[in-house]
Order: C-alpha cells, then structure tokens, then sequence
C-alpha cells in the first residue's frame, strides 16, 4: 500500500499508480513535470421553425468538450496522476409559445445529456483528486411561465425536472471494504448539486393609490434535496428546501420613483448549500449555509 511521504501514514484508498504522463519524479514527489495534450471538435446543429407568430419550435444537438488534465495537489507520489477529458453529448426540444393576447407566455423545453468519462472530484484519506466516471446521463425538462392575469396581478413561475445517474463508474483501485479487495462499484452514487425538482413562483400586485400604487411582491422557491460531494457522504446530504421572500413598495405617478421594504429568506431558515467532507484528513466537516433573513430598504428613481 503507498505511504504518505509527509504523514508517513499508510493510505488504503488510493493504489492508483504514479501517471505515466509524469516523469522527474523525487524520492519524496515534491518535484515532478507532468505533459499531455488534448483537442476536440464539438460541433453543434439546430433547426428552428416558427409556426405561428405566436408558436417558436427548436431542436438542437451538441457535442461538448472538457480538457482533461492532471491533480494539482497531491499528497502521496501514488496521487501524482492525470485524468482523461470529458465528453457530452447534449439533445434539446422546446417551444416557445404566447397565450391569450399575449397575456401569457409559456416556454417548454426537454433535454437529455449523455456524459463520457465525466470527471468528478473525489476525496480518497489526504488526497483529493479527479477521476472519470466511465458513463452518466441526465435528462429531464424545464418551463417557465408569465401571466399578466389582470392588468395589477402578474405571475411567474418555473418548474424543474432532472434525472441524473451514473450508468457505469468501476474504480478497480479503491479499496473495497466489504471484502478487502480492489474494485469498487459507484454507479448507484447521485451526481453532486443535482437536485431532481426545482420549483418559483412569484406574483407582483398592484393596489391603486390615485395616480401611484402599492406594489406587494412574494416570491417562494424550492429546492429538492441533494447531495453536495461525489462520495454522498451523509454529512454532505442537503435537504430540500423552501424559501419565501417578500416587499411592500410605494410606486409614484408615471413610476418615477419608488421606495420599498424587502424581506429576503422571511421565515430564517438555516439550510445546507456547499461544503467539504474533510474527516478522513482533518477529522471534521465543513458546511457552508444559506444567509439569514435579511431586510432592505430600497429608493428607485427612473431618470427616462
């Protein structure tokens, strides 16, 4: 098993080789020249039809392009590799279409994304390094929406769906602790910061007021759970979340001015949105989360 050149701690996590793309190597692995070279065509194709003055149709395919390159940090001359480009390819279908006069506006699109050797960034003891998951998709659909429901009242809203899921990530160097050999199966892992539903929906109401109004605003967003590493250590599970933000303001005649209270995250609510899972080197976690509730108090003035 490789040692820590600077712990002199056994690592048995990570067997992975020193890369071959890497020479000058030290005793110790503070000194080494790592060389390779990549390149790529990612072509992209469209067709757009316009049906009606109200109805715009699209489809799309793409092929995207992420540069391989090697670890920048390592801590055991083993941790001293390169990891292989990544691939996508990327279908997308949408619509978008305007209802009712022109008094509501709805966009419609699904995608399906089909990855190849995705890179993922992965914490093995003292070492955080990239490594290419063989295969993963992620498909699914977005809309959003305006409606101008009376001349005062207008919603938006947006609606999320992703499916994201490694179909294939073998790592025949990990240690595998269920039977003490190498070769572990990570294709039932969630990808990192996917959350599966995602959700907004905001109103803007007008109160006449002689020639201003009141304007009250609200605004509640949701976030379905996810995790926040590629491990999905359970310290790194954030939990769906729903946020509710809301104002009051003063609108004067021809909107030349306005002055307004806005409340952002109104119910305080703490929840988990980053963070690093560092026990396995420092022995603790570090999570970073959403800002308290927060209070403004806003003047506008439009010089047109």
């Amino acid at each position: 098993m490789p040692v820590d050149p600077f712990t002199g701690i056994t690592d048995e996590t990570n067997v992975t080789p020193p890369s071959r793309r890497c020479s000058n190597i030290t005793d110790a692995g503070t000194r080494y020249t790592c060389e390779n070279s990549w390149n790529d065509v990612s072509p992209r194709i469209g067709l757009n039809y316009k049906f009606s003055d109200a109805v715009f149709g699209y489809v799309a395919a793409s092929r995207g392009f992420r540069s391989g390159g090697f670890d920048g940090r390592p801590t055991t001359i083993e941790a001293i590799n390169d990891f292989k480009p990544e691939h996508l390819k990327s279908y997308e279908m949408g619509l978008k279409t305007l209802l009712a006069d022109n008094r509501i506006r709805l966009n419609t699109a699904v995608f399906y994304n089909q990855y190849e050797d995705k890179q993922v960034l992965l914490t093995f003891g003292t070492t955080v390094v990239t490594q290419n998951a063989a295969k993963a998709k992620i498909y699914g659909l977005e809309t959003d929406l305006e409606a101008a429901v009376t001349e005062k009242f207008t919603l938006r809203g947006s609606f999320g769906y992703t499916h994201a899921a490694y179909e294939k990530w073998f790592d025949p160097n990990a240690l595998n602790p269920a039977t003490g050999t190498l070769g572990v199966d990570y294709s039932s892992r969630k990808l990192r910061n996917t959350p599966e539903f995602t959700a907004n929906l905001a109103g803007v109401y007008d109160i006449p007021l002689g020639e201003a109004a009141i304007r009250l605003l609200g605004n509640v967003s949701y976030v379905d759970d996810m995790f926040l590493d590629s491990e999905n250590s359970d310290v790194m599970h954030a939990a769906s979340r729903t946020l509710v933000d809301a104002g009051v303001f003063y609108v004067s005649p021809n909107d030349t001015w306005e002055v307004g209270l806005q409340a952002k995250n109104l119910f305080d609510k703490t929840e988990l949105i980053s963070g690093y899972d560092a026990r396995g080197f420092f022995g603790y976690a570090v999570g970073y989360f959403n800002q308290p509730r927060r209070y403004f108090l806003t003047l506008k003035y439009n010089t047109r």
